[in-house]
């Protein structure tokens, strides 16, 4: 299919599912793709690995290519790739959707579980996707492609490292994990905007009708700036992941082991750290500078979390905790929250 024509079709399938079944589509949905996107994983890297013959076979093959490709100077700087790894790791670990899976949980049980499960799933996801853009080059002709988007589509689609039907399966898969992105982050924004900015309450009967309404606009423009992105997915990936760490981290991971912070040291961070991110994103793309975003937007955010939490907390008077997680809220929120559970 045509690119665009693609585009436009994610965009009716995602916003029709996730309108049509709410909350619940969308962690019933994210279950079935965030596990076949691991499964998926390690199958590509296995094949991979099996039709290169191997890890030796295959970085022989790339040094007689080109010795840069596996050395430590290499085409990029060190901190670059570093840069890009790590931005696309925080991109997992912190993006505010993760909050829908957490509340999608049944009991406290299923809660421990998930915490040795999901880091798990993740880290081995994780370590298997890494190297395939290296591993490529071993498989794939210097002159073949020039897109960095085209390798997965390449290794499966012309190579068809798992065979026509299983190399078919796997884009499927990995095009279910994207879909999986997509409806729970329109989930979140469309709520927040609807509870955080425009401030409408629970008990507010539009609440649900207006949540679907932001669904379908913030849905829309998504489509719309993907019909004519300013960079390759890789590009736009580790840019991504770099505001994710920078505005939620300090939040959503500190946030777990130290209870000192505050909402507006929350929102300091998101501000100044989205801010410096994008300054400096900008500034290496004007070659002012080599090193990736990611390190200088997460010092910052980190450093104005914990410097306006300590400013702007009360002494003597601290929140309350809720159990086992190191959050603190409002008495207010936590009694909204346990009768929205009950």
């Amino acid at each position: 299919l045509n690119y665009h024509v693609a585009a436009v079709a994610i965009f009716l399938v995602v916003t029709a599912y996730t309108l049509a079944g709410g909350f619940r589509s969308v962690v019933l949905t994210d279950a079935v793709q965030g596990l076949l996107m691991a499964v998926g994983a390690v199958v590509l890297i296995i094949a991979v690995l099996y039709e290169g013959g191997g890890v030796t076979a295959i970085l022989e093959n790339i040094h007689a290519q080109d010795p840069d490709l596996v050395s430590w100077q290499g085409k990029m700087p060190i901190m670059a790739i570093f840069g890009l790894a790590l931005a696309g790791g925080m991109k997992m670990m912190v993006d505010p959707r993760q909050v829908s899976r957490i509340y999608g949980l049944r009991d406290k049980k299923a809660l421990r579980v998930a915490r040795v499960v999901a880091p798990l799933l993740m880290l081995i996801t994780y370590l298997c996707l890494l190297p395939i853009g290296a591993f490529a080059h071993a498989l794939i002709p210097d002159d073949e492609i020039s897109d960095s988007d085209l390798v997965i589509p390449y290794l499966l689609g012309t190579v068809k490292v798992l065979g026509p039907v299983l190399s078919s399966f796997l884009l499927l898969v990995l095009l279910s994990a994207a879909m999986s992105s997509l409806d729970s982050v329109l989930l979140v924004a469309a709520a927040s905007v609807g509870r955080d900015i425009l401030i409408i309450g629970d008990e507010d009967p539009r609440v649900l009708t207006r949540t679907r309404w932001w669904v379908l606009v913030i849905s829309l423009l998504g489509m719309l700036l993907a019909l004519n992105p300013l960079e390759d997915i890789v590009g736009i990936t580790a840019f991504s992941g770099s505001l994710y760490a920078a505005c939620f981290f300090p939040t959503l991971v500190v946030g777990l082991y130290w209870t000192g912070g505050t909402a507006t040291g929350s929102v300091s961070c998101v501000l100044l750290g989205s801010t410096t991110v994008t300054a400096w994103h900008f500034a290496k793309l004007a070659g002012w500078t080599t090193w990736h975003e990611v390190y200088v937007g997460l010092g910052v955010a980190l450093l104005v979390y914990v410097i306006v939490s300590l400013m702007s907390s009360k002494p003597g008077h601290p929140a309350p905790v809720i159990e086992g997680t190191g959050y603190q809220q409002s008495s207010r929120e936590l009694g909204m929250a346990r009768r929205r559970l009950k």
